[in-house]
């Protein structure tokens, strides 16, 4: 079995390897036929082990597509990174609620919670700004989302709220009227930074 951290990533890219090109045995299955021959339970215990294998499963999901991607989640799940994920949101430092939120998004791996809408008030803005993606993600109204934001938003914070939507390959944003007429004067320019682009030209406008 390897015993070097490079030795460790070669394996575990090999096992990566193994599972994605896996037709016909679902993942249970594989696990228990192949995954002995690549790597131990034992081994498994092992920080620095697991450690690798949560970050090669990572790096994986972020140049694959399609049903190898939906492969690659089976993984982030069968081995519990979910949870893994989960508990940094219990830590106090910002960066770690950053860093989980990502790792989420990452992975498509988001759920239904209320963990994302109570970080939109954090006083980080790095915070907010991935608690709105997050938020966005998991399918929710984008426009009641942002008008939920309490702080001024800066011009970056614009510039990367804009771009994440048009990453996400949204075509049109219903009720932008409840941006631009939205007392917070950043949310009036976000909402109608938006409405540009989405060439929402009827909304009904408060120009009082």
């Amino acid at each position: 079995f390897p015993v070097t951290i490079a030795e460790i990533r070669e394996i575990i890219q090999q096992y990566i390897t193994a599972w994605l090109m896996e037709e016909d045995l679902n993942i249970h299955e594989f696990m228990n036929q192949e995954m002995p021959n690549y790597f131990s339970d034992i081994q498994l215990k092992f920080k620095i082990f697991r450690d690798i294998l949560y970050e090669e499963i990572f790096n994986a999901n972020k140049v694959l597509l399609g049903d190898d991607q939906r492969k690659i989640k089976e993984l982030y799940t069968f081995f519990g990174f979910e949870q893994k994920v989960k508990k940094e949101f219990f830590r106090y430092k910002w960066y770690k609620l950053v860093n989980a939120t990502n790792d989420l998004l990452a992975i498509k791996a988001l759920e239904n919670s209320t963990m994302f809408s109570e970080l939109l008030t954090h006083e980080n803005q790095f915070v907010r700004l991935v608690a709105i993606k997050a938020e966005i993600s998991m399918g929710g109204d984008q426009v009641e989302i942002l008008s939920e934001i309490n702080f001024p938003l800066s011009d970056w914070e614009i510039y990367e709220i804009i771009s994440f939507l048009k990453r996400s390959q949204f075509k049109h944003i219903p009720n932008l009227s409840k941006l631009i007429n939205h007392e917070s004067v950043t949310l009036k320019i976000l909402g109608l930074k938006l409405a540009n682009i989405f060439q929402e030209l009827d909304l009904e406008m408060n120009v009082s």
